[in-house]
């Protein structure tokens, strides 16, 4: 889905959001398949949902998906980011395999676009991180 920001603005974001290493926000590489559910559930991870880098991924997801063209996305985020200027990003698959399984996102076909929609928890979820976020500034 095409949003309204360059790749370095969002990568620039991603290191605000969670001061770490590893950016939850990824290049789309050629072996990866961003629209099929399948691949995302795939080699499951043990990871929790109640990490500082997994409540910034939320946080810039659905910050991303409130620039999406030609129409905001609310409470959802697609599974690709295709940015102004070139180039796509997605989110990170490990985080993407957890909020799956923690139940705070559920997936749908938007067109030929894979969505995820925030899950009743996964609004409570979103809102206690932007609440963290806040008091952290």
């Amino acid at each position: 889905m095409k949003i309204g920001l360059s790749a370095h603005w969002v990568r620039t974001r991603a290191k605000e959001l969670y001061a770490g290493d590893s950016l939850p926000i990824s290049d789309v590489k050629a072996a990866d398949e961003p629209f099929q559910i399948r691949w995302w559930e795939s080699q499951p991870q043990d990871e929790s949902s109640s990490s500082e880098r997994q409540q910034g991924a939320m946080l810039l997801y659905l910050e991303l998906a409130s620039q999406a063209r030609p129409e905001p996305l609310r409470d959802c985020f697609p599974a690709r980011f295709d940015c102004d200027g070139g180039g796509s990003l997605r989110p990170d698959k490990a985080i993407m395999k957890t909020f799956l399984r923690d139940g705070l996102v559920t997936h749908r076909l938007l067109g030929w676009q894979l969505i995820f929609d925030l899950t009743e928890a996964g609004l409570m979820y979103a809102a206690e991180a932007g609440k963290r976020a806040s008091t952290d500034v």
